[in-house]
Formats: structure tokens, sequence, C-alpha cells
């Protein structure tokens, strides 16, 4: 949203990426690509003869070792978790391509947290971003962590830490 809407002051990113199709071939074999894009095919012309997409299991997308542990885990204390998302979700996330915008933030702020050992999203991804990016800008890649570690405890206080600080130093 920063990079087209000038009303937008500063902005952070979290353990995100940079282009949804590069992602996803940096993971998949070549026969995994070739079935997706069938899949995305056969998908899209089901959604023009009927306007519903295929609904599939999100850890058919989300299949790396880290997503399916987390998930595994956070359906066993909360099974409302369990759920069906369109096959649309997955041509739209390969679309995605936010390091096609990010030069249009500056001269807004930019910070990036990445973690060292993200699986889903990895550290590469905020690497190709930030030196895209305009200044000001800056990278923080947190050693030690993986993708989920952000979201509880001291990880999740230390990524809210330093987006305080970054709005404080470019909204005030």
């Amino acid at each position: 949203m920063a990079g087209i809407d000038s009303r937008v002051r500063c902005a952070v990113g979290q353990v995100g990426f940079g282009d949804g199709e590069r992602l996803f071939r940096r993971k998949a074999t070549d026969n995994e690509t070739k079935a997706l894009a069938a899949m995305l095919e056969a998908d899209r012309r089901q959604r023009v003869l009927t306007g519903k997409s295929t609904m599939v299991d999100p850890l058919q997308m989300l299949a790396d070792e880290d997503s399916v542990r987390f998930f595994t885990e956070a359906m066993k204390e909360f099974p409302q978790l369990r759920c069906q998302i369109p096959l649309e979700t997955a041509e739209a996330t390969l679309q995605y391509r936010p390091e096609e915008m990010v030069h249009r933030i500056s001269p807004r702020a930019l910070l990036l947290i990445a973690v060292e050992h993200d699986l889903p999203c990895p550290k590469e991804e905020y690497e190709s971003m930030h030196t895209s990016a305009g200044q000001p800008k800056k990278l923080v890649v947190l050693p030690g962590l993986r993708h989920y570690d952000v979201y509880a405890g001291e990880p999740a206080e230390k990524t809210a830490e330093l987006a305080i600080d970054w709005f404080r130093q470019y909204l005030a």
C-alpha cells in the first residue's frame, strides 16, 4: 500500500516476501511447478464457468515443515482453525510482487523484519526487497529465529518494539 498511496507515511513489513512466483519456485521442483500451473488453469476455467474456485487445505500451499508443524499443533488447541481456502489464493500469491513497488515508497520510511531461519518466507526475499527500496530503509534479520517464532513471547515483543520505535521515529 505504501508504494501506491502517499498518505502512508511509513511502513513495516514482517517475515514476508517480495515476489510470490520466485518464492514458490525457490521451493518447488519442475514437476510441482507444472502440476500447480495445471491446477490453476483448471481452476480459472472453473471460476469462469461457475464463479467458484476449488477449495483446498491451506497446508497444500504452506507445505514447508515449519508451517505444517505450526498449524498442526495450533489446530489441536484451536480446531476452528481447520478450514478450506480457494485455490485462487495460490494464484493471487504467485502474482503478488511487492518488490516491483517497493522503490515507490521512498522518501517514506520502510522497515523490513526478517528471521534467520524462515522456511515459508526466506530472509533472502526481504534482502531483495531492501536492495530495491529507496531511503530511508532498514532491514533487521533476527538471528536464530524461525518464521512462526515472531508471533509469541520474546520474539513478538522484539518485533513489536522494532515497529513501535520505527513508527515513533517516522510518524512523530
